[in-house]
């Protein structure tokens, strides 16, 4: 898990973590060659195979989760909407505008 800059909706604790998706996906790998290594004990193998390929499917989904450490809340983070220039600028001065008629008040 990696650190982050974001709050928990739930406690509102700035400590939280991201789930590293690459990590899971290398770990569910692991996990499907240690279970065909083992498969000769057909009840471990198998279960380190199933679990193995669940981490490795789910990682792609786990993209944008992070989980609180204080409360353990999970939660997927939206994407952010990408405002255009345009109107960005138009919010600048729009705002100076007003800066100015409140300081000639």
């Amino acid at each position: 898990m990696k650190e982050s800059d974001y709050i928990c909706p739930g406690c509102k604790s700035s400590v939280t973590n991201q789930f590293r998706p690459t990590f899971i996906a290398a770990s569910g790998m692991l996990l499907i060659g240690i279970g065909a290594w083992t498969f000769y004990i057909p009840v471990v193998g198998l279960v380190f195979i199933i679990l193995g390929t669940v981490m490795v499917v789910a990682s792609p989904f786990l993209k944008d989760v992070h989980i609180c450490k204080e409360c353990r809340k999970i939660w997927r983070i939206k994407p952010v909407t990408k405002v255009s220039p345009s109107k960005i600028i138009n919010f600048m001065e729009r705002s100076q505008k007003y800066k100015k008629n409140n300081e000639n008040k």
